[in-house]
């Protein structure tokens, strides 16, 4: 027991040690709790050493399928980092799928390559159609799984889950023909002789060239189909699963020229209706090669931040991963990723070519504002924890900033300006964020 006066002196000192206490700023509660539950990674760089990806175990949990984003194609660091989680999931957690954000036939090179096929790296960088998939760290994956799966019990597959143009699966399947092959000689000659000129209609501004496109290989495709039961005795399961794909294809293809026709902007293919069509036929495809390749396939997917995301209304969207979210449930992990400041390769259009652009800088009261200022420099985030009824619930459920950096964005003075056109919910998006604070651009 202390004396009154003295009691009364500690209880004075005591108060106004609290009032001198700093009172934390909302945002400033939501950086101290991302710096308290960041998980922090070692490396970006693909190696053998994986033991710093093991918490990935936990937050992927039994998930089938894992959505890997991106905020920005042509990111060096994102494409070497996805490399490491793939690894992961196929090493580890039993992942035997990787579908990529490109055509179902655009991805058939690939697959051959990382099979052992004879078929050349550039081969397969021009087939898949997407520059990304194109750089020198994305052909370091293609090679890991090649060797991976030269001794591999299961092989890895990659699959396409992209609408675009059939005209490279037709040609895959011109090459993969055995000579006793049931095929109308006709239509080998024009997959051969007049796909490589037709294919250029796919693209045209001139809506008429591209239903002149459809017609023509739609009737290769029935072509194809007609003769289905007869190439089944002779081409292996996964040669007659890319072939049913592309009758799906040239539908998904229709139903773009379709959208596009009625209301075309410049570009003649960038309107909303488009993108949601687009990410529609993506979760379809996506449940497609679930359901042909059999109940125990678990698949990857490698796509940009606006398509693996759970929802997106700030941008009148609906990504793919919202479809397969609402469709799988627990079984569909979304992971974002972000950064704070470095180059990306992209198309300028100041420049009207391929080069690197630096990342604009975060907004004040943006997530990249709370993500770039914690101490922490390269960390999984789980947004499934956050605390519910506090102050950073509210803060990180306000619709905000979050830089979206497409294939082809606005340019002035050497800046980008398109980076926040559109606000975000993060935790609504993503299950999971990768956050890497430096970023360079891909080769």
């Amino acid at each position: 027991m202390c004396h009154f006066r003295w009691c009364g002196v500690f209880v004075v000192l005591a108060s106004l040690s609290l009032l001198s206490l700093p009172v934390l700023s909302q945002s400033e509660e939501v950086v101290a709790w991302i710096e308290a539950n960041a998980i922090p990674f070692s490396s970006t760089v693909a190696s053998d050493d994986l033991s710093d990806l093991e918490p990935l175990r936990a937050l992927i949990g039994d998930a089938r399928i894992v959505g890997l984003g991106e905020q920005t194609h042509g990111t060096r660091e994102f494409t070497t980092m996805k490399h490491r989680i793939i690894q992961f999931l196929v090493q580890e957690m039993g992942f035997t799928v990787v579908a990529l954000e490109s055509s179902l036939g655009g991805c058939l090179y690939a697959d051959k390559y990382v099979q052992g096929g004879n078929v050349t790296s550039s081969a397969v960088a021009r087939s898949l159609e997407q520059f990304f998939l194109g750089s020198y760290e994305f052909g370091q994956l293609l090679d890991w799984l090649r060797d991976y799966n030269d001794e591999a019990v299961t092989a890895v597959r990659i699959v396409g889950l992209d609408i675009f143009s059939p005209h490279t699966a037709l040609q895959w399947f011109r090459g993969i023909l055995p000579s006793d092959h049931p095929v109308p000689a006709s239509v080998v000659r024009d997959i051969q002789l007049r796909m490589p000129s037709k294919s250029k209609l796919a693209y045209s501004s001139d809506i008429d060239d591209r239903w002149a496109y459809i017609e023509f290989v739609d009737g290769l495709v029935q072509s194809i189909v007609g003769v289905s039961a007869q190439l089944e005795a002779i081409l292996d399961p996964w040669e007659m699963a890319a072939a049913e794909s592309m009758p799906r294809a040239v539908e998904q293809l229709s139903g773009s020229y379709r959208i596009t026709s009625t209301e075309m902007n410049e570009a003649g293919w960038w309107i909303p209706e488009f993108w949601n069509y687009r990410d529609a036929c993506m979760a379809e495809n996506v449940v497609w090669w679930l359901e042909r390749l059999g109940p125990d396939t678990k698949i990857i997917l490698w796509a940009h931040n606006g398509h693996i995301a759970k929802q997106w209304p700030e941008a009148e969207s609906v990504p793919m991963g919202e479809t397969l979210a609402s469709q799988f449930g627990e079984d569909y992990v979304s992971v974002g990723f972000s950064t704070c400041e470095g180059t990306f390769t992209s198309y300028n259009p100041e420049l009207q070519s391929m080069g690197p652009l630096p990342i604009p800088l975060w907004k004040p009261e943006s997530y990249g504002d709370v993500l770039c200022a914690t101490g922490a420099s390269d960390f999984f985030l789980d947004l499934r924890g956050l605390p519910t009824g506090t102050d950073v619930w509210d803060w990180m459920f306000t619709s905000r900033g979050f830089k979206v950096l497409g294939a082809a964005p606005d340019v002035a003075d050497g800046q980008v300006t398109s980076a926040y056109d559109l606000d975000a919910t993060l935790p609504a998006m993503f299950d999971i964020i990768v956050h890497i604070r430096s970023t360079t651009a891909s080769r």
